[in-house]
């Protein structure tokens, strides 16, 4: 099995520290997604929803996708390319726009650019809660390779949600946190 390399390309609209976050966590997705431990869990998983905006919606292609490094419409290079922009989510239209503290981040399907809300990244630079970028990062990527989800409220269990779930979940296990060990129960 060849390792999957997790590259940031791009990262805009952020300080030295939350710089320094981000690597940090760039760094733990890569321990993340190259642990057994993720791989099975990934292969055990049931989804409620896997669509690729490709021909094969199986759960074998899902997997080739994800352990290749396969963005929408590239070759397996076995690496995860991140571009990551940092911005303000808000409801309405200027001159009423309310601050989005709900949305964590969007991403067109096929990217390659990611965005992640500010409220949320500076919460978790607050608290240094990196797990959380990488599931976040990483159910952002899905849509990046080809995955979308089955409404716009999306569904715990479609393939975004639930692959970033399993990575949060590994990652504080990884940090060994006691957050890892209630979130299973």
């Amino acid at each position: 099995m060849t390792p999957l390399k997790v590259t940031l390309h791009e990262l805009t609209n952020a300080g030295e520290k939350t710089k320094a976050f981000v690597q940090r966590a760039i760094q733990l997705m890569e321990e993340v997604v190259n642990t057994q431990g993720f791989r099975d869990a990934v292969a055990q998983q049931k989804f409620s929803y896997i669509h690729h905006h490709g021909t094969d919606h199986s759960k074998d292609a899902l997997m080739r996708y994800l352990f290749e490094g396969r963005e929408l419409g590239t070759d397996a290079d076995h690496e995860i390319d991140l571009r990551i922009n940092l911005r303000a989510f808000y409801y309405g239209f200027r001159p009423i726009r309310v601050l989005n503290k709900k949305t964590v981040g969007s991403t067109n399907l096929g990217g390659p650019v990611i965005h992640t809300n500010l409220y949320h990244i500076n919460n978790w630079v607050a608290h240094d809660d990196v797990a959380s970028g990488v599931g976040h990062w990483l159910h952002e990527w899905m849509h990046v390779v080809g995955y979308e989800h089955e409404d716009a409220n999306g569904d715990e269990n479609d393939v975004a949600y639930a692959i970033g779930a399993i990575a949060e979940h590994i990652a504080w296990e990884r940090l060994g946190s006691s957050r890892a060990l209630s979130s299973s129960s």
